[in-house]
């Protein structure tokens, strides 16, 4: 079967097939070797193997002068260099880690803070591994905030001959803790207990999450107020946790109410209106101590039987 192309048809085809080319072409890979474009990188950043295309004379090949703090300048100028970036928030972050695999020797990375044009410049670390192969990290606990970083991975020796793997990357802020105050709330009766919570404040974020280790349901985002968690089968330890947005958590420790009575009620009982024509009698209780009962809850019973319930002491 023959098709016939118009020279509009035909034009139209080769436009789209050129730009297809040119989408694909490893010149495009420059958005990753300068400047104004590194690859932006945020905590628990990872990616598969990365390595550089084209010749010599393609963008990869691009760093003219490079201020390292102990590696040779030349991992960065004599051949490829690959660039990430990030920024820094109104918060100056607590830690900062990056680590690549390299699967060829003489390869280095750079933690700084200067890129212009075609200068590094400002290195904050950085680490080379020579003649050998493996793991590259670059880290910081002093990072400034509001403030572009930038990390580049270079290669000294042969041209496009970057292979590596980023494996991690921890950026971690600072935050705030939330703040609550526990208290058991004892049901002996029912032979359990709760645990009162009450949250004063969420810490960075608006709200925190109340959990525990007993099994009973969380109650997620929360603010401030009094919340119940429980019950509890009496004598379980349990911890409540409240947890803030921003990553920080506080508990009240292992908490616990067995339900168990060390210090009795104690009375004073004695007999009164006595009638020997009726043959009866009165008898006068005056509770003295509620023991280790809640107060003017302590319950008088005569053969089994509640006779006054919550009695008050004195």
């Amino acid at each position: 079967m023959n098709i016939h192309l118009s020279n509009h048809v035909y034009r139209w085809f080769l436009a789209a097939a050129i730009l297809a080319v040119g989408l694909f072409s490893p010149k495009e890979m420059q958005a990753q070797f300068a400047c104004g474009s590194g690859v932006a990188i945020s905590d628990g950043f990872t990616t598969g193997t990365i390595t550089s295309p084209g010749t010599n004379s393609l963008p990869e090949d691009w760093v003219t002068a490079a201020t390292t703090c102990a590696a040779s300048a030349s991992y960065f100028t004599s051949d490829d260099v690959y660039l990430f970036t990030f920024t820094t928030g109104a918060s100056a972050p607590d830690n900062f880690s990056m680590t690549v695999n390299s699967g060829n020797t003489w390869t280095a990375m750079m933690l700084f803070t200067g890129c212009s044009g075609t200068s590094l410049s400002g290195c904050v670390a950085d680490d080379a591994n020579g003649s050998g192969s493996g793991d590259l990290t670059v880290a910081s606990a002093s990072l400034l905030a509001n403030t572009t970083y930038y990390v580049a991975v270079g290669q000294w020796g042969a041209p496009n001959d970057l292979n590596f793997s980023v494996t991690n990357v921890t950026l971690t802020y600072p935050c705030t803790d939330p703040t609550a105050n526990f208290n058991i709330i004892d049901d002996c009766g029912n032979g359990q207990f709760s645990i009162e919570v009450d949250v004063t404040g969420t810490g960075d974020g608006a709200t925190v999450d109340i959990t525990n280790d007993g099994g009973a349901a969380a109650q997620n985002g929360v603010g401030t107020g009094t919340y119940m968690v429980g019950p509890f089968v009496a004598g379980t330890n349990v911890t409540v946790t409240v947890a803030g947005d921003g990553g920080c958590s506080i508990n009240g420790g292992v908490q616990t109410e067995d339900c168990a009575c060390t210090n009795v009620p104690t009375a004073t009982v004695a007999d009164a209106n006595l009638d020997c024509g009726a043959g009866t009698f009165d008898i006068q209780v005056t509770v003295d101590s509620d023991g280790d009962g809640d107060a003017n809850m302590t319950d008088i019973l005569i053969d089994g039987a509640v006779v006054q319930a919550d009695a008050t002491v004195g």
